[in-house]
């Protein structure tokens, strides 16, 4: 059996289609939703009133937490009350395609591997932004050192499919993380693990409308430090210049994040922590800003076109 947690904070109006995305899937599997809004909360009462209508279906758990706690303690709520062979996971903003536990099903029953993802769609306002079919490689370190080097090969926590007796012996998700949590979790998990293995269907569509539960620089910078520290047994045995680029790497996400948000105070600061430790490069800044805009102004370009095609469609109707 599979095992699908979704960690719900702060999303009431997109969990409802999350939901759905896994109770019309066909297979083996159980649902179990972690509320991790705080007790008489907005959010709390819509997800109550939600889930009225799931309650008595016997493949769904929901679980509610006396406060809010955060999402690695979510996940470790939903793995502690998990009772499948393998978990995987779904953010509250996320969907499941048409028949994706299925196919994992097939793929266990044939090749049982331990650690296993799919291709996904990004989509950003409802628009595709791309499409990710990982190239995994068979060097599991090679796979771990791409995490590392925030070259996420799963592309996002919703497309995380691990075998439950690796989720118990590295228990569960490490919950002094507030970001990271997905990719800190499976490099720990990939040190038990023997055979990956990606599915080549685009089966998980991960939403990136929003920066909502995105923790304040400060503890960002906090968690980028303990990442990296955590993890430095992988990162000593490398060489010196592989080493330097993916903390050269880490550090600029942090940036990255910053001007996504548009935060100017965030944005001042974060450069003034960088340059406090030799981490901060212009030309890096001026390459994540372009890529910024570049990206904003290829959605309106593409925003536009349709709103002409529907006004066509709409004249021609009329």
């Amino acid at each position: 059996m599979i095992s699908v947690i979704i960690p719900t904070y702060k999303r009431s109006e997109n969990l409802a289609n999350a939901i759905e995305s896994v109770l019309s899937q066909n297979g083996d599997f159980e649902l179990i939703v972690v509320d991790d809004n705080d007790p008489n909360t907005e959010y709390r009462k819509a997800n109550e009133k939600l889930i009225e209508k799931y309650i008595d279906n016997s493949r769904f758990t929901y679980i509610k937490h006396n406060k809010n706690k955060n999402g690695a303690a979510a996940r470790n709520t939903g793995i502690n009350a998990s009772k499948g062979d393998y978990v995987t996971f779904l953010d509250d903003d996320d969907i499941f395609c048409d028949n994706r536990i299925k196919k994992v099903e097939e793929v266990i029953k044939k090749e049982n591997p331990d650690f296993i993802c799919t291709g996904i769609i990004i989509k950003k306002n409802g628009i595709v932004e791309r499409n990710i079919v990982p190239n995994l490689s068979k060097d599991i370190t090679k796979l771990q050192i791409d995490l590392l080097n925030q070259k996420s090969f799963f592309g996002t926590g919703s497309n995380i499919i691990c075998r439950k007796e690796i989720v118990t012996k590295i228990k569960g998700f490490d919950e002094k993380f507030r970001r990271n949590q997905d990719i800190e979790f499976a490099i720990r998990a990939l040190d038990y693990a023997k055979k990956v293995k990606c599915i080549p269907e685009l089966l998980v569509i991960k939403n990136v409308d929003d920066y909502m539960n995105v923790p304040t620089l400060k503890v960002m910078m906090e968690t980028k430090n303990m990442f990296l520290n955590k993890f430095s047994y992988i990162l000593d045995k490398l060489p010196k210049n592989e080493k330097k680029e993916i903390i050269k790497n880490n550090y600029s996400e942090l940036l990255k994040v910053a001007h996504l948000r548009g935060d100017r105070n965030d944005i001042r600061e974060c450069k003034k922590y960088l340059k406090s430790i030799n981490q901060y490069s212009i030309i890096d800044d001026i390459k994540i800003q372009l890529k910024i805009t570049i990206k904003g102004l290829y959605l309106t370009k593409k925003i536009r076109s349709l709103i002409k095609k529907w006004k066509k469609f709409v004249l021609w109707c009329l």
